[in-house]
């Protein structure tokens, strides 16, 4: 069934509203988006500002630095052994186990 007549409703926003608004509450309302974008909204550009920083946006971009190269060389199977033992695991296996034990050997990388 189509409606006649019916109008869309825009909601907008008067320099006023904007005003009363502190850039971190826009910024995060936008969906942390960038103040280059922000700038861009012509009814917000007086709350810009150039010292402005999110720390949200900064841990969301923060990386890692890489882990070194391991200097350990293994020349044959079973040289270098890394295990972890882990557990109790809510569901026991067939045999009643909780615990399990991973063992990758670090010449051939099989676990």
């Amino acid at each position: 069934m189509r409606l006649k007549n019916v109008v869309p409703t825009y909601f907008t926003t008067t320099n006023k509203a904007c005003n009363s608004l502190s850039l971190e509450v826009l910024h995060t309302r936008l969906g942390h988006t960038s103040l280059s974008k922000v700038k861009h909204i012509s009814v917000c550009k007086d709350v810009l500002s150039d010292t402005f920083s999110c720390d949200t946006c900064i841990l969301a971009k923060a990386h890692r630095l890489p882990f070194e190269r391991s200097t350990i060389t293994t020349k044959a199977p079973f040289e270098l052994v890394h295990m972890n033992l882990w557990g109790p695991y809510r569901v026991a296996n067939l045999n009643g186990a909780r615990f399990f034990v991973t063992i990758v050997d670090d010449y051939i990388r099989s676990t």
